[in-house]
Parts: structure tokens; sequence; C-alpha cells
């Protein structure tokens, strides 16, 4: 919330952005868990990934400044999601 409102998202806006971004990690999360919606998960999680990485650096880009900040910990997350479609038939 904190974020939000230093990027000039505030109030309930700042309250529903954040609310709905857990709530959809959350199903990515369990798609991902799923053997039959894997694919659609990883998917949907490198979308996310890159919406979030674009959204964080218009909103707040000093976040990118940080050498342990969350912009910069998106990138293994991303890569880490294409390993994961690489090996989802071997798996």
């Amino acid at each position: 919330m904190g974020l939000t409102g230093e990027g000039g998202v505030e109030g309930a806006s700042a309250a529903l952005t954040v609310i709905a971004g857990a709530l959809s990690d959350l199903v990515i999360g369990l798609a991902i868990a799923y053997r039959p919606t894997s694919r659609y998960g990883l998917y949907a999680a490198i979308a996310i990934s890159f919406t979030y990485a674009i959204i964080g650096t218009i909103l707040v880009p000093r976040l990118w400044a940080d050498s342990l900040g969350p912009m910069l910990k998106i990138w293994p997350i991303i890569i880490l999601h294409f390993v994961g479609l690489a090996v989802l038939d071997d798996r």
C-alpha cells in the first residue's frame, strides 16, 4: 500500500490493486501446481511478471536502484517460469 501511495494510487484504488494482485498470484500458483493447468499457469505467471515490471517502473521507478529490490527479482523468476515450461512435459 505504501508503494502504491508513493506512485500516486491511493485509497480504495490502492487497496483493490493490492488485493487483486495477491489473489491473482494465488490463482496462478494453484494453476501451476495442478498438472492439467500448469502450462496456462506458467504463461499467466510470465505475463503478470512482465505486467508487474511495467507498472512498477511507471509508478515507482526508484525500485530499480535498490540492488536487492523487487524489480530486480522479477527477471530470475521469469527465467524460472520459462524453465518450468521447458521441463513441463518431463515431469
